[in-house]
């Protein structure tokens, strides 16, 4: 089962924020998003091991575009898709900060990889 999201929550504070296998879905996504865009001093950004999806990827987008500061983003095992994929290439056109993104073994075919090409060839 999902942590309990009041738990989870007081996680979000910081420059470095590590969620890695708190088995979050796109649900609790949504509000976490919606801290984590009050976060200002946000660096880093680990949600590794978890259940996003795409869903929960187009859930935390508002946030990663508002952390221009980000520099590490750590989605790897998270059933992320193509569709994902794509809305993390919007991501990364806006978020010029971004060094390191961690994608590893999530289900994203030559679609996605084509449009996170794309977009990192014009940020």
């Amino acid at each position: 089962p999902p942590a309990p999201l009041p738990g989870l929550l007081t996680q979000l504070q910081g420059p470095v924020v590590l969620l890695f296998n708190w088995e979050i879905d796109e649900v609790q996504a949504v509000e976490i998003a919606a801290v984590l865009r009050r976060n200002a001093s946000l660096t880093a950004l680990n949600l590794g091991g978890n259940r996003l999806g795409d869903l929960g990827v187009m859930a935390i987008f508002p946030a990663l575009i508002d952390a221009q500061q980000l520099t590490s983003l750590h989605l790897h095992r998270n059933q992320i898709g193509d569709g994902g994929a794509a809305i993390l290439g919007e991501a990364i056109k806006t978020n010029t900060s971004l060094q390191e993104l961690y994608l590893g073994d999530n289900q994203v075919a030559d679609i996605g990889a084509e449009a996170m090409a794309a977009a990192l060839s014009k940020s």
